[in-house]
């Protein structure tokens, strides 16, 4: 067991999400950024985080006398095993599918941190 477990993640909102097959469709990332997400072996695991957000930015958040709330939801992928781009360029986007079951909660964000037994192990 790993005494102090971690992710690694890149973090990407989208106001137009597009839904295909049970997965998000998403554009949004050059190759560059790609390849960190697959371009491994890696000491720690890597995932895209992805926050679908309204397209008025004050309906995104909500502040409160207990803290700010996010009124959205997140989801997530482990690109780990994908193909790594041979020259990426970062005019060049490339495409990625997050299943739509792949919902960030407080468990699933600590079975991707290994924190919880028998929680998600992000495959989707």
């Amino acid at each position: 067991m790993v005494a102090s477990p971690a992710i690694e993640v890149q973090v990407k909102s989208w106001s137009r999400p597009r839904v295909e097959g049970g997965a998000f469709v998403y554009d949004g990332l050059d190759e560059v950024q790609y390849n960190k997400l697959v371009d491994g072996p890696f000491s720690v695991p890597r995932y895209l985080f992805l926050v679908v957000v309204p397209s008025e930015r004050e309906e995104y958040t909500r502040f409160e006398t207990d803290g700010m709330k996010l009124r959205q939801l997140a989801y997530f992928t482990d690109l780990r095993g994908e193909r790594a781009v041979a020259r990426p360029d970062r005019r060049r986007q490339r495409r990625v599918r997050i299943p739509v079951g792949n919902l960030l909660t407080p468990r699933t964000l600590l079975g991707l941190v290994g924190g919880a037994e028998g929680a998600y192990d992000g495959h989707g």
